[in-house]
């Protein structure tokens, strides 16, 4: 299922006043994606970016951009994205505004963002086993077919013997 990605607004700031540049109105912006290696993957944006060619055009010094979805998850594609806002009208912008990236965003699986891994020290015996990291769903069925439910039925296995 894609993954929905809040609202954000785009601020065209005046380096001299370190203000919202209201007068601003008309131009346009791209945005694209970089994954954790630094390779273009705005083929992973769909929604509206993606119905809008993922332009977006600055109103009063700001944009808003909504509606943006990613169709993978970070952690095959570097462990994040970055989203790349890129000015491109009028043709003079490109020169005189440089592309701003966004902090790191991780986007996790629907399992993952509603069943989170326990990190070790706060597992408890009676988690399943499903819960550890580095237990996948498919090791999960594994230890289920073999009896093995629950952390604490896991810790007892004698792998000595």
């Amino acid at each position: 299922a894609d993954r929905h990605y809040p609202p954000i607004t785009v601020e065209l700031i005046e380096s001299s006043t370190n203000k919202v540049a209201t007068q601003v109105n008309g131009w346009g912006i791209t945005v694209s994606l970089l994954d954790g290696f630094g390779q273009n993957v705005s083929d992973l944006l769909t929604g509206r970016a993606l119905s809008d060619n993922h332009n977006f055009t600055i109103s009063h010094g700001r944009s808003a951009i909504g509606g943006i979805r990613f169709s993978k998850v970070s952690s095959k594609n570097g462990g994040f994205f970055q989203l790349v806002i890129t000015p491109t009208f009028p043709e003079l912008v490109k020169t005189m505004v440089a592309p701003c990236c966004s902090g790191k965003i991780q986007v996790l699986s629907y399992r993952l963002y509603h069943a989170p891994k326990v990190p070790l020290n706060k597992l408890r015996g009676t988690d399943p086993v499903a819960r550890m990291k580095g237990i996948g769903s498919l090791y999960a069925q594994r230890l289920s077919a073999l009896g093995i439910e629950r952390v604490e039925q896991l810790a007892q296995i004698d792998i000595e013997g």
